[in-house]
């Protein structure tokens, strides 16, 4: 099959003007008037030429089992899935990591199973039944007897308690933002009773784990959980992040040397609906039917899981030649128009709903320390043209626009984070809050480095860079597109870099938390080092997100939500400007697969239905 090339950034930028003049992105344009908050969200205009996105067929519960004679003879699968690392590095399959998200978490069985809303699925869950305190504070699980791994072994109670101190490790500075780990339990479990206090005083240990005073199997089948305050979605929080790993994993992890790209979670038994048979470090990894897993059996006999490129026109190409089956991870904005020149691709194109959000995240390297400095940055950059920039060219949307640090498909607060209001494109009150800040009139002298190591994002940050030096007259604004191999040491000060966020559950909190744990007590001090992921000194924020994750009042929840965001844009914790619309790639043969409601999780949720036909 002969395929077109990709346009390349000249190309790009030069469709672009068709779609935002320049007046749009330089300081001659008038600021237009900030729209007035409405109650509900306004749907988001279509591209003159865009055609309605193709939704993906959903599997139902009511669907009538296919015919012998469609299935095809082979009920296997080769997929580009979700989180396969550039290349595969097999520390993803690790539950701590991305391991209860795209196919590989179907290796591992929840202590909670939940779909999309949150609502529990107990023929999936390791837990039977559970008991909540009167003061709320306290979780007493029975485990089902059948709950066994792929050897054949029991799982335990133990086994969950060991994970949560698993966790815990992770979670400590020594580990952070170590192969792909961002220490999902400040994220998800810090409420319970001394977890991220748990491992102040244990040496550090990659594959170790603390004792957490808050979780006690009382036995083989019983598991206590005790918060520190109730928390009303505690249960949907541990839907998503509490799986049963056995301790065996971890005692053959401490004698083991790994390799590059290889790691422990495809060395183990697994307690989920598949088990890992083959592992390519770098390459692949299979999937085969656990047959010792309590729930519903998979339908679907073998799983391969390949990391085809980092390249988009290389993936496409294999899946335009039929080498792949599915690709299941959001495809970048050049690989949706790509694939729509293609009458093939262009059929298996389908959107998606995502929660993800995307940003420019502001590392606090002087002088993005300074908050007058961010609030004009902010106020610089065209972000409606910056979108009208990204979808050009394309028939579908690529990107839909967003006011503040949510996105509208997450069906939480939507009232009241409709109403948030973003800081206005406005190079002049730009120039003047420049003017506010520490550093003077110097301030444009100063360096700012732009970090887009891949051609999507350096299609973003060239008319960023544009824009802050022809809006605020920056003189010293580098972008970066070389990989560096550690960020939390980079070679030069990163100051913006892109980057989305997503909730893990359909609970804004959760995605505010997740930048929010990072916040600090105290001012940066000159000189000293910020890591990539480091973010400015907002006390208020802190304050307000920490009222959010424990308010029991749905209402009043909404509200301290409301007015975290409202400093959230007046203060720039982020620099957020848009909703990247999710697109998987589907061959017509592979049937019936519900994913969980999140194009950046890559979930498919019934195992036990999904199926492949005759080509």
């Amino acid at each position: 099959m002969t395929r077109k090339r990709l346009l390349n950034r000249r190309e790009f930028l030069g469709l672009a003007a068709g779609a935002a003049t320049s007046t749009l992105l330089v300081a001659c344009a008038q600021p237009q008037p900030a729209p007035a908050p409405t109650a509900q969200p306004a749907a988001p205009a279509a591209p003159a030429k865009a055609a309605e996105p193709t939704k993906a067929p959903a599997a139902t519960a009511a669907a009538a089992a296919p015919a012998a004679s469609e299935k095809a003879e082979k009920q296997e699968l080769i997929v580009f899935p979700q989180f396969m690392g550039n290349p595969f590095d097999a520390a993803e399959l690790d539950p701590a990591r991305r391991g209860t998200w795209g196919f590989h978490s179907l290796l591992w069985a929840p202590l909670v199973f939940g779909d999309t809303a949150g609502n529990v699925i107990k023929e999936k869950s390791v837990a039977e039944s559970w008991e909540i305190s009167p003061d709320g504070k306290t979780y007493t699980f029975k485990l089902r007897k059948d709950a066994k791994y792929s050897d054949g072994s029991p799982i335990t109670a133990k086994d969950f308690e060991n994970f949560f101190g698993y966790l815990a490790m992770m979670a400590t500075a020594q580990a952070a933002g170590y192969r792909d780990n961002f220490g999902s339990a400040k994220r998800l479990l810090f409420d319970v009773q001394g977890l991220l206090d748990s491992a102040k005083d244990v040496p550090y240990n990659e594959f170790g784990a603390t004792k957490v005073p808050g979780v006690k199997a009382i036995d083989d089948a019983t598991l206590q959980i005790t918060l520190n305050a109730p928390a009303e979605n505690f249960i949907k929080r541990l839907m998503v992040s509490i799986v049963a790993v056995s301790p065996k994993a971890f005692e053959e992890a401490q004698k083991t040397k790994y390799d590059l790209n290889d790691y422990w979670p495809a060395h183990t038994v697994y307690s989920g609906p598949y088990k890992v048979t083959e592992v390519k470090p770098g390459e692949s990894y299979v999937m085969v039917p656990n047959p010792n897993y309590f729930g519903p059996k998979p339908t679907l006999t073998k799983i391969t899981s390949r990391f085809v490129s980092a390249d988009v026109n290389t993936v496409l190409t294999a899946f335009g030649n039929k080498e792949i089956d599915l690709w299941s991870a959001p495809i970048s904005a050049d690989g949706v128009r790509q694939a729509l020149k293609d009458p093939y691709m262009g059929k298996a194109l389908f959107e998606i709903p995502t929660w993800n959000v995307a940003q420019l995240w502001t590392t606090p390297n002087e002088p993005l320390d300074d908050v007058h400095v961010r609030r004009a940055l902010s106020m610089a950059i065209n972000k409606e043209a910056l979108v009208k920039l990204l979808n050009a060219g394309s028939e579908k949307p690529l990107y839909r626009t967003v006011n503040t640090h949510r996105a509208p498909g997450v069906l939480h607060c939507v009232k009241e984070t409709a109403e948030v209001k973003a800081l206005p494109y406005d190079v002049a009150k730009a120039k003047e809050e420049l003017k506010q800040s520490k550093y003077g009139a110097a301030v444009t002298d100063m360096e700012l480095h732009l970090y887009a190591p891949t051609p999507a994002e350096l299609m973003i940050m060239e008319p960023v860079q544009k824009m802050l030096q022809e809006n605020l007259g920056f003189k010293k604004v580098t972008i970066h597109n070389e990989r560096v191999p550690d960020l939390n040491k980079p070679p030069f000060p990163i100051h913006l870099w892109y980057n989305t966020q997503q909730p893990w559950y359909p609970d804004l909190s959760d995605t505010l938390n997740n930048m929010a744990i990072y916040l600090r007590d105290k001012e940066w001090a000159t000189g000293e080092a910020r890591r990539y992921i480091d973010v400015p000194y907002l006390p208020k924020i802190k304050d307000l997100n920490a009222k959010s994750l424990v308010e029991q009042d749905s209402a009043k929840k909404c509200q301290t939500i409301q007015e975290l965001l409202t400093n959230w844009n007046d203060d720039v914790f982020s620099l957020d400007f848009a909703v990247p619309v999710g697109y998987y790639l589907t061959a017509p043969w592979v049937k019936d697969i519900d994913w969980y409601g999140n194009a950046g999780q890559g979930k498919p949720l019934n195992w036990e239905k999904m199926w492949v036909a005759k080509r």
